[in-house]
């Protein structure tokens, strides 16, 4: 598996760490120029944005790409499909990492990724509410049929602003799912379950980012940098990749 470095400088002109590549099997960036090759100027219609490990590429339909910001923005009417990222797997060990800015909530929460497998029989969504909230960041495991989810939300007090990049990061192994939020500490340490049916269970269904199967509760806002690991991150690396990026999103 190849990787690719996203080095950048640091306001104090130190050379920032490279991102993680162990257990990288999918990239995504917008300010890479290999992985936007596709896109043009304004709107896309349809493009496909190039995964940098060479696993999968995604499909977008109705985003738009600034070519000074080098930033994909994504409307209501966007679709970000992914593809079976877990090659079948029924319990996958994951995690997600996406660094974007919201600029708007219609509707009281946006999606940020998610995963139907049918009938409600698996997946997962991660969400976002509005700004001021409750529990404005969750992760929703679904495990039987009938639309029956167990929810794990983040602290009440902590929030994910708008228009503002924020780096995410989300996944599961087994049953228990874990969040960070702009390098911190996990939202309230990593959450468990020991029920076995309550294993997130991800099968061969596509995973979405920015809606809930390609239709519903859009993340309306910028897009920047999609990573996706086989395995769970660990604090510590979790801060690494935010150190590598943040100069370039504005945050410190």
């Amino acid at each position: 598996m190849s990787s690719v470095k996203d080095s950048i400088l640091l306001k104090s002109g130190a050379t920032a760490p490279d991102p993680l590549s162990s257990n990288l099997i999918r990239h995504f960036s917008s300010k890479n120029a290999s992985s936007t090759t596709n896109f043009s100027s304004g709107s896309n219609s349809s493009v496909t944005w190039v995964d940098l490990t060479g696993n999968g590429n995604m499909s977008m339909t109705n985003v738009s790409f600034d070519t000074s910001t080098k930033l994909i923005t994504c409307a209501t009417n966007s679709v970000l499909n992914a593809g079976n990222l877990f090659g079948g797997t029924t319990a996958a060990t994951f995690t997600i990492e996406m660094w974007f800015k919201i600029t708007s909530t219609t509707g009281g929460y946006v999606n940020a990724a998610a995963s139907n497998v049918v009938a409600n029989t698996g997946g997962f969504a991660v969400y976002i509410q509005q700004p001021g909230a409750n529990n404005d960041f969750d992760f929703a495991k679904y495990y039987k049929a009938g639309a029956t989810d167990s929810r794990y939300p983040a602290n009440a007090g902590i929030e994910i602003g708008t228009n503002v990049f924020n780096q995410i990061v989300f996944g599961a192994t087994g049953a228990t799912v874990f969040m960070f939020i702009n390098g911190g500490h996990p939202s309230t340490g990593a959450y468990s379950d020991s029920s076995a049916t309550n294993t997130v269970n991800t099968g061969g269904a596509n995973v979405y980012f920015g809606s809930f199967s390609g239709g519903t509760s859009s993340l309306t806002g910028e897009l920047g940098i999609i990573r996706v690991y086989s395995d769970v991150l660990t604090l510590t690396e979790v801060q690494n990749n935010y150190n590598a990026n943040k100069a370039e999103f504005g945050l410190s």
